[in-house]
């Protein structure tokens, strides 16, 4: 009930993410000395170790033994995500309906037990990770999505999954992107909001509680 040090020296460069997904566990990544490491729970592979979902971890434990991680971005629900300096996207965890990207199968047939790197673009800047979908903005302006997609979350004007990331729009002006459990949120750089995806308690702002599968301008 107070804090206690995790050994080791974590850097003013470290960064830090755990997922909020208590059903799913608590898994924590977080960089260090140019790697990666992960602790908790690995519920859905979401620690990122090749090991089994009942293989959690109770101290940090490098994920892999690539050295690549300075600086790196890193990303955690039921999936994890990592952006390095270098601007590639490496994804793992439970593959729901596509939710890790890499176009593989869905559920735990085609889980990703450790970071794989989705497509082959360099110019990946954010993400916002829900449960089972992701957005992200390219370093262009562009902004995509994949996952699930049943309330309309990914912003694609359908409800069709999708397992590997696709365009929202043709836009090249958005800034930065937040997710919720079954929506997202994201401004552009003349500084306008946009919501899309569930809306059942008017979580979007829009004043009703029609759900958008497309971005909408919030006024």
């Amino acid at each position: 009930s107070s804090p206690i040090q995790i050994p080791g020296t974590w850097t003013s460069s470290a960064t830090f993410v755990q997922s909020g997904e208590g059903a799913y566990g608590m898994a924590r990544l977080a960089t260090k000395d140019s790697k990666l490491w992960a602790w908790g729970s690995n519920q859905n592979y979401s620690l990122g170790l090749n090991a089994p979902t009942n293989a959690h971890k109770s101290s940090p434990t490098q994920v892999g033994t690539e050295t690549i991680w300075t600086g790196a971005k890193v990303y955690n629900q039921r999936q994890g995500f990592v952006i390095p300096l270098s601007g590639e996207l490496y994804g793992w965890g439970y593959n729901y309906n596509g939710s890790v990207g890499n176009n593989s199968g869905s559920g735990h047939a085609g889980s990703v037990l450790e970071p794989v790197q989705i497509g082959t673009d360099t110019t990946w800047r954010s993400l916002a990770s829900s449960q089972s979908w992701t957005a992200g903005i390219k370093s262009d302006g562009t902004l995509w999505s994949w996952g699930y997609n049943v309330y309309g979350a990914l912003g694609h004007n359908n409800r069709t999954d999708y397992s590997s990331p696709v365009q929202i729009g043709s836009g090249t002006d958005w800034n930065k992107v937040a997710g919720f459990l079954n929506g997202a949120a994201a401004t552009k750089t003349d500084g306008t909001l946009w919501v899309w995806g569930m809306n059942s308690d008017g979580n979007l702002g829009l004043g009703d509680s029609n759900r958008r599968s497309s971005p909408v301008q919030l006024p």
